[in-house]
């Protein structure tokens, strides 16, 4: 393993630890992303939503905090897909359990969230 991390681990503890993986000491919760994107994704356009309805049927003015609210909830719909993408592909599982590729890729996504 070449420029993996886990150069210097040597190779029985990594099988270790990937039986202990397998067997299930360390439980794996790889469903919960899309549960709670789903609730964190309602919440987000319901507040919005509730926001915006104040605005313009109660108080009848907009002002710049609206519409900087308004601008930044697509952005926070898109980081929770994002996130959930990287919870169901890659932030399940261990590290030593990823190859090279997918922890470059989860690094990836990781400095970009």
């Amino acid at each position: 393993m070449s420029g993996s991390a886990f150069g210097d681990i040597p190779s029985y503890i990594l099988e270790q630890w990937s039986a202990e993986a397998a067997s299930g000491i360390h439980p794996r919760r790889p469903s919960v992303g899309i549960p709670v994107t789903i609730v964190l994704g309602t919440a987000v356009l319901l507040f919005v939503g509730a926001r915006a309805w104040v605005r313009v049927r109660i108080q009848k003015k907009m002002d710049v905090s609206d519409w900087l609210t308004f601008i930044t909830a697509p952005m926070t719909l898109a980081y929770l897909i994002m996130v959930c993408f990287c919870v169901q592909q890659y932030y399940n599982r261990h590290l030593w359990e990823l190859t090279d590729d997918e922890r470059v890729k989860a690094l990836q996504y990781f400095f970009c969230e």
